[in-house]
């Protein structure tokens, strides 16, 4: 009785599921048949407007929103919604935890959704001029800007959430035995009785395999892996960091070259980069110059960014670069990654093989760095780096991201400031 009931479950969620990724993949028909119409373009106003910054809120936060925006719209585009629901119910049947995988997708979809109309910008054609952010008029017209795509995007995340319930567990892979050893010398090793998925091998391996490059096992207990939502927050924070602080020293700098213009970032940073190309340009360059430094820097002295550092989050390294490996498929050597990892071997989280205390090495740090947020900024292949980059970070139960997995880094709860130290187990994220 029990099987029948479990088969019945199965074949009821594999239906929801596919009534997931139909209702996920109707605001990217939506978006394909408005713009196959022929007048399928935005009406203009019979005045022009002023588009400025009309208070302190719209200076902090119409770059993000810009840039949000614009995301949200290259994911209609490429059904990256679909492509979610997809990805969250081969994560569950992967990794043996669909639970996990939907509560993820799904939250990602409704987050989708909300933030869609937080991210228009609304204009008041009678007064000729841009609705302010949070006033009232402007919640008035995000309610109003609720539509048939936010909708949809809000039903397939409860069909993933009722899919993912209903989808029976399966096996579940060991997590491996590596220890982590803190400044006292006491070893935290994930336990005999603990056996979380390392689904992050999966995406490595899916990355690396038609080069025949093994993919290595994830070394970090998954007690001490940042979560999704603190990453995300300290992600913003070093955004806006280098939107308005970056973005004004570097303007200043800029305003002393002969020929050069401003950066332009107070629009947001995939807004200027829509207009670059692969050209020399004074402009453009400095800003990814800027952006790497900023980012490189801080890798190197502190293991972390500052927005990372009020998160309480820190990058530590987790195996060996995908250089690294590389060189050993090229060498013939079969040894496995997660053996000549500096974690697994004992050392200190948050140094390099027990030499730097707090920051990653150059190389690791520059690999990391460029594969993100550097090359992002990339004309066209930079927004297949950012989806992917995403994806792979809200779907892999470790939160480890493409980035993570090319330069053999972690993140790590640490709020402590002691070099060497890590906080007390978090709680693994299950969101």
């Amino acid at each position: 009785m029990v099987d029948k009931i479990t088969l019945w479950a199965a074949r009821a969620a594999l239906a929801i599921w596919l009534g997931a990724v139909a209702a996920a993949g109707y605001p990217t028909w939506e978006w394909w048949r408005f713009e196959s119409e022929p007048g399928g373009t935005f009406s203009g106003f019979d005045c022009v407007g002023r588009w400025g910054h009309s208070s302190w809120v719209d200076w902090l936060l119409t770059p993000a929103r810009t840039d949000i925006g614009a995301i949200l719209s290259v994911s209609e585009m490429w059904a990256v919604p679909a492509l979610l629901v997809v990805g969250a119910f081969l994560a569950g049947r992967g990794c043996g935890g669909p639970r996990v995988a939907g509560r993820r997708g799904a939250a990602a979809l409704a987050l989708m959704a909300v933030a869609r109309p937080l991210a228009w910008d609304y204009f008041d054609s009678e007064a000729c001029t841009s609705v302010p952010l949070l006033s009232r008029a402007w919640f008035a017209e995000v309610v109003c800007g609720w539509g048939n795509t936010e909708t949809a995007l809000l039903v397939a995340a409860l069909l993933v959430l009722l899919a993912s319930t209903l989808t029976p567990r399966g096996p579940r892979a060991p997590l491996p035995r590596a220890a982590v050893t803190t400044s006292s010398g006491q070893g935290i090793s994930s336990g005999p009785d603990k056996s979380y998925p390392d689904f992050s091998g999966m995406f490595a391996t899916s990355m690396v395999s038609v080069a025949g490059i093994p993919a290595p096992r994830s070394p970090v207990p998954y007690e001490h892996r940042g979560m999704v939502w603190r990453r995300s927050v300290a992600l913003l924070i070093d955004y806006l960091i280098v939107v308005h602080i970056l973005g004004a020293a570097l303007g200043g700098l800029l305003s002393m070259i002969p020929g050069a213009s401003e950066p332009g970032l107070e629009y947001g940073v995939f807004n200027r980069v829509a207009s670059w190309t692969l050209d020399f340009e004074p402009r453009s360059h400095a800003i990814m110059l800027a952006i790497f430094l900023y980012f490189w820097s801080q890798y190197v002295l502190w293991g972390r960014t500052l927005g990372q550092r009020l998160l309480g989050l820190r990058v530590v390294p987790a195996g060996p670069m995908i250089t690294r490996r590389v060189m050993d498929v090229l060498a013939g050597s079969t040894a496995d990654p997660a053996d000549t990892t500096p974690v697994a071997a004992g050392a200190v989280p948050g140094q390099e093989g027990g030499r730097r205390p707090h920051g990653l090495r150059g190389r690791r740090a520059a690999l990391r760095t460029l594969v993100f947020p550097v090359v992002t900024l990339l004309p066209e292949v930079g927004w297949v780096v950012l989806i992917a980059d995403a994806l792979v970070a809200l779907l892999a139960p470790d939160g480890r991201a493409l980035h993570d997995l090319a330069a053999g880094t972690a993140v790590v709860h640490d709020r402590r400031s002691t070099p060497g130290r890590l906080a007390s187990p978090s709680v693994p994220d299950r969101r």
